[in-house]
């Protein structure tokens, strides 16, 4: 490749990686995550809407890097290597579909068979990215990776995986909030316990609800217009866009 750059993103020169994967978040700041995170969530709705054969049919964390500007800020970069084993999951079993615990809760009923515990299923809905951004968000924030193969009950991979404890988790995400680094704490008031209300209050307004009629109800609760709101509150920080991606209008369409 140009400039001295091996295919795998690393440098000949012995510089570091131009592109690096968000673990373990020790390397990254808090400025950091919440750039590369508005990106992420501009870049995949751009995608979906213009490019979305570009666009992965699932996302888990290997999805998700960055890279950093000459100004230095971290900048998001999507890339598609789900073809291969990832630390999340325990069985070390490769997937072209990500992981099961980034995947939206309403495809989960679907992946309950044991040839298939820790496949992810393709996205259905553009709301379904939105979702899985958010599992994916609070994975990079909070305990080491060990923790998240850590196959005990209070292990964060063991909670978004099995679709019970996904379940008590919609109901009370406190035990969730408290793996986050303490260098990341702001971002629980600020951005993620705000999201998680967003994600849960949508899924238990539409419990009672099935077919179409259920899958207009979500689309129209979870769109980017509202993580956007969430991402401008005033309770959380100002929102830096680092790229020209427009923020969709009422009038986009966000369905798949």
């Amino acid at each position: 490749m140009a400039d001295g750059k091996d295919i795998d993103g690393s440098s000949s020169t012995g510089h570091k990686p131009f592109v690096e994967p968000l673990f373990p978040p020790a390397q990254i700041s808090i400025e950091d995550v919440r750039a590369v995170f508005i990106d992420a969530f501009l870049m995949t709705h751009y995608l979906h809407t213009n490019h979305p054969s570009v666009l992965p049919d699932t996302l888990s964390p290997r999805n998700i890097r960055f890279h950093r500007a000459a100004s230095q800020e971290a900048v998001c970069v999507i890339v598609d290597l789900d073809s291969h084993a990832h630390p999340s999951n325990p069985d070390a079993r490769p997937s072209t579909h990500g992981t099961l615990p980034f995947n939206a809760y309403d495809l989960m009923p679907s992946l309950e068979t044991p040839t298939k515990s820790n496949s992810a299923a393709p996205y259905k809905r553009y709301r379904h990215i939105l979702e899985a951004l958010y599992y994916i968000f609070l994975w990079a924030v909070s305990s080491p990776v060990q923790q998240w193969i850590d196959r005990g009950p209070d292990a964060l991979l063991r909670v978004l995986k099995h679709r019970i404890a996904r379940t008590t988790f919609m109901w009370d995400a406190t035990a969730a909030f408290a793996e986050v680094q303490p260098e990341f704490a702001p971002l629980v008031g600020a951005w993620l316990r705000p999201l998680w209300r967003l994600v849960s209050d949508a899924h238990f307004a539409c419990r009672c609800l099935t077919g179409e009629e259920k899958m207009e109800k979500l689309d129209s609760m979870l769109t980017l217009d509202r993580v956007v709101e969430i991402l401008r509150a005033g309770g959380g920080f100002d929102l830096r866009i680092a790229t020209l991606i427009p923020v969709p209008g009422e009038d986009s369409d966000e369905g798949l």
